[in-house]
């Protein structure tokens, strides 16, 4: 059986923020990791890009993936975890949903900081795309069905831990959570890595499933 794991990276992140991650699952576990940018223009273009154009892509990309694999596994990063829980909560091919650091809500409610520093990365106008994403596609939530995994770091400065349990207290499908201590927004490089990577694939392998979800500190 052909699987594959959709990468879909946070707002600002390039592949080679998660390219050692992206190898090892490669190499070691022998999954073909396949990565989703989200752009916050167009290459020297006039239209900036808006958060419709990030789920039309997103869908095709998941799409064309479908025609090689017979399984398709997502991990969302951050801003990614919101195109992630649109896609699952749409496509039955997607069989499990990994969320990183999900941001839902609290960047622009308590966080002003971090939202400074994140323009600083992007434009405000891919900013107001963001916030317009959450705020309309929150719902999805309510529709996934494939079972969940939640990872957060307990240190992270842009999505706060309390988006998880938001996560936590809406999804329905069976759910696991593990939180990390000194993890930061950035898990894939935090010492805890390698972790991280093993629960993931643990998860991916996983047949049977308990109703209530798991609870696990690193």
């Amino acid at each position: 059986m052909k699987r594959a794991i959709l990468l879909i990276c946070d707002l600002g992140c390039s592949y080679t923020d998660y390219k050692e991650f992206i190898e090892d699952i490669n190499h070691i576990y022998k999954i073909d990791v396949h990565y989703f940018s989200l752009n916050d223009h167009e290459k020297k273009g006039i239209r900036k890009i808006r958060y419709k154009d990030w789920l039309k892509q997103s869908e095709t990309f998941l799409v064309n993936l479908c025609l090689s694999y017979d399984e398709i596994f997502i991990i969302g990063h951050g801003v990614g975890a919101i195109i992630g829980c649109y896609l699952s909560s749409k496509y039955n091919m997607v069989r499990k949903l990994v969320l990183l650091s999900p941001l839902f809500i609290t960047l622009f409610t308590t966080r002003k900081k971090s939202v400074i520093k994140m323009i600083q990365k992007a434009n405000l106008c891919t900013m107001c795309e963001v916030y317009k994403m959450i705020k309309e596609k929150k719902y999805v939530l309510t529709q996934i069905r494939c079972p969940l995994l939640l990872i957060h770091g307990q240190k992270d400065l842009f999505a706060c831990v309390s988006d998880s349990f938001v996560v936590l207290d809406t999804v329905e499908s069976p759910k696991y959570f593990i939180i990390i201590k000194d993890g930061d927004h950035q898990l894939l490089k935090s010492k805890e890595k390698n972790k991280i990577e093993e629960y993931m694939v643990d998860f991916f392998n996983k047949k049977r499933y308990k109703k209530k979800y798991n609870y696990k500190e690193l």
